[in-house]
């Protein structure tokens, strides 16, 4: 199993929204939206990290075109900027 570093304030977030969770209190909205957006932005994150990896240990050149077109796609560079 692999370690993931989160920020601090994501990590304060979802302590305060499981908390508040067991305790019986409803989170505030916000609280919610917050938690969702950073551990979506996290696994976007995480993605295209394994792309990039996967790109870049590639064994067949078809297999690195497919993961450097899936990491390019996924941090936005549109393929007219692409090699």
């Amino acid at each position: 199993m692999k370690n993931v570093q989160i920020p601090h304030e994501l990590l304060l977030d979802i302590a305060r929204y499981i908390l508040m969770v067991d305790n019986g209190q409803e989170p505030m909205p916000e609280l919610r939206n917050k938690v969702i957006d950073g551990i979506l932005m996290k696994l976007e994150k995480i993605e295209q990290h394994e792309n990039y990896s996967k790109y870049k240990s590639a064994t067949t050149e078809k297999d690195k075109e497919e993961y450097k077109n899936k990491y390019f796609d996924s941090i936005g560079i549109p393929e007219e900027y692409r090699w």
